[in-house]
């Protein structure tokens, strides 16, 4: 037998006056009324005053809303295209409802349109909506804009600009723009001087204020005594922060931190283990290391076949050192069976990025005719521009060589060249990161934007009426 429960008088009273609330606003939305179809539409997105939710009837009622011009419907409808809700995924259409809000005034629909645009890599566009959002003060907007002026993305450059804007967003206490502004005052910039107390200070603010990114920073800073007085145990405690947060190159720093002894005991299978948790977020130098330790030994056994995957995923994200170290095991069959075309590949991959050691590998690829066409007047450039980078190899191979035709005594005497370097004479560490400074990010590098919907005016996913 079910006990019913017992409803109180008060609670009768409440459902009734929502219901004849929603009963209201459905004779209004029915004549026509934009407010109420609006306001009608949200209460089935977001199941509200008893209503279960609905969002076939949510887009029902911000379209008749929309179609009148009600912006707050024309946003939410926006926000049903883009997230598939009553309507099928539609970014374009999305997209396409976000800019013509936005470009009625509508702060939300500006941000939205931007971060869309921003993935899609329109900056120049991006940015109308950007500089529309940062003029009414949006942090978002104002350091997302100001990324791209730093950095010239769809519009000249504009330092000055930039700081002005990182400045009022940090101001408000915008801990992202405490970073940026770290980054510019790092150095990296040329046009802004560097200053390495503002650099610390704003560092330090935002890794107070939680910021992964900043953490591992000062964590360096802290390691290399850059603007603060060096102290390992402060560097490693950075680190640990930051990496418990899953920031990758935090954990590649602990893990550094636990192999080199920096701060902490040395502990080889923890620094494992963190270069295994980086690499598992297919951050290129844990990949890259955890191919060391396999190569090497250590903490694990020796195995150049899972050497070699690590490699070739790290080398297939760009990263240099793993791109030369593809190329030595393919010469050399570690790991894999001996390829002369892909081990010439991955030199030429790694001596695009002006790695020494590859362009030497290079010169000897075209010295040897191994995977290319022979040809020595190609080998001697390549090793005079490694000379030129300090490569000792390229030194010993210009110092052994004879260039031209040479008769049967010159050749008897003439030096072997081999290939002096080994994948395992490569040292683990230190690296810091696989395509930028620890302390400032490339201007190319640009993070992947998030989607916002804002502080203030709208609730999720609906704005208040």
């Amino acid at each position: 037998m079910t006990l019913l429960a017992i409803v109180s008088p008060s609670v009768v009273a409440q459902d009734t006056a929502r219901g004849a609330a929603i009963e209201r606003l459905e004779r209004l939305a029915k004549k026509g009324n934009a407010r109420a179809q609006s306001q009608l539409g949200s209460i089935y997105y977001g199941g509200k005053n008893g209503v279960q939710k609905d969002y076939s009837l949510a887009v029902y009622w911000f379209t008749k809303a929309a179609e009148q011009g009600y912006l707050n419907a024309v946003f939410n409808l926006a926000l049903c295209h883009e997230r598939g809700r009553g309507v099928p995924k539609n970014t374009a259409e999305a997209l396409r409802l976000y800019r013509r809000a936005a470009d009625e005034g509508l702060l939300q629909a500006q941000i939205n349109a931007a971060v869309i645009l921003l993935e899609m890599d329109d900056d120049a566009a991006a940015n109308k909506y950007l500089h529309l959002g940062a003029a009414k003060g949006n942090f978002y907007c104002q350091r997302e804009y100001a990324r791209n002026l730093l950095q010239g993305r769809g519009t000249e450059k504009d330092f000055d600009r930039a700081i002005a804007l990182l400045d009022a967003a940090a101001d408000g206490g915008d801990a992202e723009a405490k970073l940026l502004l770290a980054d510019c005052y790092s150095g990296m910039y040329p046009s802004i001087p560097r200053d390495t107390q503002q650099m610390v200070d704003y560092l330090w603010s935002a890794a107070s204020d939680g910021v992964p990114e900043a953490q591992s920073k000062m964590g360096y800073c802290y390691e290399k005594g850059i603007g603060v007085a060096a102290d390992q145990e402060t560097a490693f405690k950075w680190y640990g922060q930051a990496a418990e947060k899953n920031y990758p190159q935090a954990m590649v720093n602990l893990g550094h931190c636990y192999q080199a002894g920096v701060g902490t005991a040395k502990d080889e299978k923890k620094a494992f283990e963190w270069y295994k948790k980086a690499a598992e977020m297919d951050f290129a130098v844990g990949l890259f290391n955890l191919g060391i330790f396999y190569m090497t030994g250590g903490p694990v056994a020796r195995n150049e076949r899972i050497a070699f995957s690590y490699f070739e995923r790290a080398a297939k994200l760009g990263f240099v050192q793993a791109q030369y170290n593809l190329a030595v095991a393919y010469e050399e069959g570690k790991g894999a069976d001996i390829n002369r075309p892909m081990a010439f590949f991955w030199y030429k991959q790694a001596a695009r990025q002006e790695y020494p050691a590859a362009i030497t590998g290079l010169g000897y690829c075209y010295y040897r005719g191994f995977g290319i066409k022979q040809d020595h007047d190609r080998a001697k450039e390549l090793f005079i521009q490694a000379k030129d980078l300090n490569n000792d190899e390229a030194r010993f191979a210009l110092r052994s060589l004879k260039w031209g035709p040479l008769d049967a005594e010159e050749r008897a005497v003439l030096p072997p060249v081999t290939r002096r370097a080994r994948a395992e004479d490569l040292p683990a560490l230190p690296f810091k990161s696989p395509s930028r400074g620890p302390i400032a990010t490339k201007d190319t590098v640009k993070p992947k934007p998030q989607v916002i919907q804002g502080a203030g005016g709208f609730l999720q996913p609906v704005r208040a009426d």
